[in-house]
């Protein structure tokens, strides 16, 4: 190859990456235009900006296999890298029910739970696809950030300066309720979602990603409470929830988040039905019972 013929290419691999560069900086602008008007929708950005904390309370409707539950949950979201969900979730059988706590404070992640049997009936273990006392603690920390961070994108269109993220324009998508721009995202540790929003109202409808699939341990030995080994049971799991349970195997599926119903709460417009499915499946849905902008959070609170 002679040099003038190396210089030739040389030159057209640089025209190439010039023309990459500028596509990519104009799906850069082209999603911080759509971000831009997305805040507005939502309040403006001197009201979003403006919100450092955020705290949510819901009821839920989850399905479990053939089954459903109830239940009750909280979310406490604290800027820059704090994050708190606490739920109890109500059995389908008997008056059994799950408490479990977990989120992280900076680097340390924490995570409880407890199960109530109420006396007669069976005992149920909800758990994600890592959990347990031999768990990956920095997968664990990783996956609740990831949920941080998508939270604050669908409820703020907003990032934490511990976890930059990057956006780009994804073309369009015909949703249930009419055509919908897709931005993409991406950030450290592999996280990607797609944020939806209304094409004419410019608000979130829904955000999709790949996450590990939710895990679902069942017991329905019957319990009377008269004999010996289901009372001896009852108190083992009392006191270690996750006993015997052994480590569950991790499969990564779809997952869709889907957000409605949106109403003001001091000067931010804050979605009040939150509905997820799970490779096609509706999962879940909460309905908000009440929004806390800028709530007193203290970072002894983010603890076990």
């Amino acid at each position: 190859m002679s040099r003038k013929q190396r210089t030739v290419i040389s030159i057209v691999a640089m025209l190439l990456l010039s023309a990459v560069e500028i596509r990519a900086q104009d799906s850069s602008k082209r999603a911080e235009d759509l971000l831009s008007k997305a805040r507005q929708a939502l309040g403006g950005d001197a009201k979003l900006k403006a919100v450092q904390s955020l705290s949510l309370s819901a009821t839920f409707d989850r399905v479990l296999g053939e089954m459903r539950a109830d239940g009750e949950i909280e979310l406490d979201l604290m800027l820059p890298d704090k994050f708190k969900k606490l739920e109890t979730m109500n059995l389908p059988m008997g008056k059994a029910s799950v408490t479990r706590l977990e989120g992280f404070n900076g680097d340390e992640h924490f995570a409880d739970s407890k199960t109530n049997s109420g006396g007669a009936g069976g005992v149920m273990i909800f758990r994600g696809p890592a959990d347990g006392p031999d768990a990956d603690k920095k997968r664990l920390l990783n996956a609740l950030r990831n949920e941080f961070a998508r939270d604050l994108v669908m409820l703020l269109l907003s990032t934490s300066e511990t976890m930059p993220l990057e956006f780009s324009y994804g073309g369009e998508a015909q949703s249930d309720d009419g055509m919908a721009d897709v931005i993409d995202i991406r950030g450290s540790e592999g996280f990607a979602a797609k944020l939806f929003l209304d094409k004419q109202e410019h608000r979130p409808l829904m955000m999709s990603y790949r996450a590990a699939a939710p895990q679902v341990k069942l017991m329905t030995k019957s319990i009377d409470g008269k004999d010996p080994e289901a009372k001896k049971r009852i108190e083992e799991l009392k006191k270690n929830p996750e006993a015997g349970l052994g480590k569950p195997e991790i499969k990564e599926v779809d997952v869709q988040i889907f957000l409605s119903e949106y109403q003001e709460v001091n000067g931010v417009m804050l979605p009040h039905k939150i509905s997820r499915s799970v490779d096609g499946k509706p999962a879940e849905e909460w309905t908000i019972k009440k929004y806390k902008v800028n709530p007193p959070l203290r970072a002894e609170q983010f603890k076990k």
